[in-house]
This record gives structure tokens, C-alpha cells and sequence, in this order.
């Protein structure tokens, strides 16, 4: 009995010490989304809001990049993300018939960087030459990757989703992308956008419109999308149910009107990606244990995950990880066998490296 009291004590005490720590926290809904995607509150209300180094936690599911610097590794320990490359769009390419959007992924092209390299024209002029933008927006896909200047074109669209954020024109792509791929009109666009980044980037209606409509814009350039989007439609309508590329079910019990028509599109890919991150945190977990590796699992955030490993060891967390997330699917259209890429960072804090104003951040490996 004194032995249990004095591991009692020691766990207050450690949990005590633990409070008056810069920690944070979340507390995970795991029926928090219909597509598997956890959500994330407080975990405890917080009386005493003036006691110094105390937190609570809160909604840790979407945190801005530029806010992440705040948290930090421990000492002796690294930050390793791994993030599904594409997730979500490569899931959808290979729910709708073989077409361009389907090659853009057999071409290691992200849909992001083609679809800002067609609406962005104008701000690729400025480092390149005309005649060198218009090569690259007229070629095939196939042809695209060929072109001298594109692994430095390619590169620079990317790198503007760390530009100042009226000219994130790579983060536009990524929710053009994610919301013309899910049925999303030009209002809803232009409140997730807003939300996305705490209101820091601000698009028009017109300009929303034309992102997702216009001659250059997603469906324009991919019409396999929304043959896809009626395929959806007339298998909920028709059978009431929808099953992810795990074979997990959606059952489909109340009366389907058109405002449920976005989640329905959105549920299958959602819910793939879901899993794929739940399974790859549930192996990394066994893994540390049955390593026994001073690793901590940290956090969930859909299409990645971050874990705190001892420093001289994130290489090996990295691949382990990547290896979790790198699972192989099937395209229930038409039996094209595929498999989910990844990309790693490790850093001391989570925020993205760069080299002037962030040199300790998550930087590529």
C-alpha cells in the first residue's frame, strides 16, 4: 500500500510540474466528422486564464503555417511531419475516368502548381519570358515536364505559397483544386480561403468564379471532374450508400437534398485519406513501442502527422513514417493500381524552414 501511495504522489507531482510547463494540447472528436477527419477542442475549461504557462489547448486541426513557430521540440528531440503528397486529388484522379487530371499525376505534376500556372499567367512573366509561360501553358502534360525551364518554373510556384499573402498563388491552386474537386461554388470558395488563413488572403466573387469556371479555370481544364460528381450523385440516390477505397461504408439515412450533394462528392477521398493517416498513427505508435524508441506522437492533422523523435534518429522516424503512409489503393473505375506518395520535413519547430526568418523550421529531407 505505502508503495502505490508513493506512485500516486510521484504521478501528482509529475502532473503538477507538467502544468506549469509551456505545453499544449488538444482533445481529439473522434465522431467529430462524417468522412473519419477527426476535429480537435479545449481539453479542460480553463478558470484561471492568468496562470502562467497553462493551457488548455484548443482547435489545433488547421493552424495557419506562419502561426507555427510557436511550437517548438524539446531538447534533444526534432519535429518530423510526413504529409500525403496530394492526397485527395490523387484519390479523385483515380475516381473519374482516365484523362488529363488522371496524367497530371502519371507525370509527377501537382495539380496546384498546373492549375495556378493557367490562372496566374501574368506573375510567372515576371521571371520568365512570355514566350517560355505560353510554351508551358500550351503543352500537353506530358510535354510540359520535357520543357528546359520547367523544373525552375515548377519550383517557383511552389515557392509562392511562401510569398506575402496577397500573392500565395500556389495556395489558391491547392483550394481551387480541393474545391472545384468537391463541388464548391464561387461564396464557398471565397469563405474557405478566408477562414483557411484567418483572413489574411481575400479573393473576389468574380475572381472565384473564373478560378473554377472561367475558360482557364478547373472545370474548364478537367470535364472528367464533374462526369465524376454525376456518378456520385446516382450511386447515393440509387443504392444509399457510399463506400471509401477501404471498403468502410457511408450509410446514407436521411432524404438527400443539394446542399448535401458537396459532402456526398467529398466523402469517399475525405474518408480514404482519413484512414490512411489513422492507420499509419496507429502502426507508428506500435512501432515506437516495440521499439522502444524516444519518440512522441504529437498530432493528427488529416493528411499528415507529427511526431517528436530523439535528435540523431528523425531519419529513421521519417522513413518509418513514410512507409506507413505509402500504402497501395485501386481505382474502383477501372482497376489502375496506385499508391500513395508522401513528403517528410523535420525541423525544431513546425513552422517551414526559411533560411532568413526561419532557420530552425520544418525543412524538406
Amino acid at each position: 500500500m505505502e508503495q502505490l501511495l508513493q506512485q500516486i504522489s510521484a504521478f501528482v507531482n509529475m502532473f503538477h510540474s507538467l502544468l506549469d510547463l509551456p505545453r499544449d494540447t488538444c482533445k481529439y472528436v473522434i465522431s467529430g466528422t462524417t468522412p473519419f477527419r477527426l476535429s480537435s477542442k479545449k481539453m479542460l475549461p480553463n478558470k484561471r486564464q492568468d496562470t502562467p504557462n497553462r493551457n488548455f489547448g484548443g482547435n489545433r486541426q488547421n493552424i495557419e503555417k506562419g502561426m507555427r513557430v510557436v511550437w517548438q521540440a524539446d531538447k534533444g528531440y526534432k519535429l518530423v511531419q510526413v504529409d500525403q503528397s496530394g492526397a485527395d486529388a490523387l484519390i479523385v484522379a483515380h475516381l473519374c475516368r482516365k484523362g488529363k487530371y488522371r496524367s497530371l499525376f502519371e507525370n509527377n505534376v501537382k495539380p496546384h502548381t498546373y492549375i495556378a500556372l493557367k490562372l496566374f499567367k501574368n506573375e510567372w512573366q515576371k521571371h520568365f519570358s512570355t514566350s517560355e509561360i505560353n510554351e508551358a501553358i500550351k503543352a500537353p502534360i506530358e510535354e510540359l515536364v520535357k520543357l528546359k525551364f520547367w523544373p525552375e518554373l515548377n519550383k517557383l510556384i511552389k515557392s509562392s505559397d511562401d510569398w506575402e499573402h496577397g500573392k500565395r498563388y500556389y495556395f489558391l491552386g491547392k483550394k481551387i483544386v480541393h474545391g472545384g474537386s468537391y463541388g464548391m461554388f464561387e461564396n464557398t470558395l471565397i469563405l474557405a480561403v478566408f477562414k483557411d488563413t484567418n483572413g489574411l488572403v481575400r479573393i473576389s466573387k468574380e475572381e472565384a468564379k473564373n478560378f473554377l469556371f472561367g475558360s482557364t479555370g478547373f472545370h474548364s481544364e478537367f470535364p472528367e471532374i464533374k462526369e465524376w460528381h454525376q456518378r456520385v450523385y446516382i450511386e447515393a440516390k440509387k443504392t444509399r450508400q457510399l463506400r471509401n477505397l477501404f471498403g468502410f461504408p457511408y450509410n446514407i439515412t436521411d432524404y438527400i437534398n443539394k446542399d448535401d450533394y458537396k459532402d456526398l462528392i467529398a466523402w469517399v477521398p475525405a474518408s480514404t485519406v482519413a484512414c490512411i493517416t489513422r492507420n499509419a498513427f496507429i502502426k507508428t505508435h506500435e512501432y515506437i513501442t516495440n521499439k522502444d524508441r524516444d519518440w512522441h506522437l504529437l498530432h493528427d492533422t488529416h493528411d499528415s502527422y507529427l511526431v517528436e523523435a530523439r535528435e540523431g534518429e528523425e531519419l529513421e522516424c521519417a522513413k518509418h513514417m513514410q512507409e506507413q503512409l505509402g500504402v497501395d489503393l485501386v481505382s474502383p473505375v477501372d482497376g489502375t493500381k496506385f499508391k500513395m506518395k508522401s513528403e517528410a520535413s523535420v525541423g525544431w519547430n513546425w513552422s517551414p524552414y526559411k533560411k532568413d526568418s526561419n532557420p530552425l523550421g520544418m525543412k524538406a529531407i
